[in-house]
């Protein structure tokens, strides 16, 4: 039985967020503007727009859970090669993103986390195409949370 080693996934504070954003962006209009030229349309409409970030972006399903003082996040991506798997975590969100890959698809999936959590101590790792994040509570959200549970 053969297995996959993992590979450790950047984390980045949400802060380094936009700069990836504004060149999804740029792909994004670019396409957009592709089609809107190959259809001599009078206009660009919402409807270009959307079409472009859905059949460039992917939004892979994820799954998150709470298990002995961290969060988990589990997600399941395409198994079509991802360059450069990327977390941006906040202290209550969670986004994960890619760099294009050869059909020029991109992951972008937004997580918003049932707690806040650390931002240092975070784990992610690939481990085929199965992406997992563990973050620690906070300590002032696991205070809270213990507190409720006895009211």
């Amino acid at each position: 039985m053969d297995t996959i080693a993992p590979i450790s996934v950047r984390v980045f504070p949400l802060e380094a967020l936009p700069a990836m954003l504004e060149s999804m962006q740029d792909r994004i209009t670019g396409y957009d503007y592709d089609n809107f030229v190959k259809r001599r349309a009078d206009g660009q409409t919402l409807e270009d727009a959307v079409d472009a970030e859905r059949r460039l972006l992917v939004r892979p399903d994820a799954s998150i859970r709470c298990a002995k003082g961290d969060v988990i996040v589990e997600a399941v991506l395409p198994n079509i090669g991802f360059p450069n798997v990327t977390v941006y975590l906040g202290s209550n969100q969670l986004v994960i993103s890619s760099d294009p890959n050869e059909y020029g698809l991109q992951i972008l999936k937004m997580v918003e986390l049932p707690v806040h959590v650390a931002m240092d101590g975070v784990d992610a790792e690939l481990r085929g195409n199965r992406l997992r994040v563990a973050a620690v509570i906070e300590p002032r959200a696991q205070a809270a949370a213990a507190l409720s549970r006895l009211a």
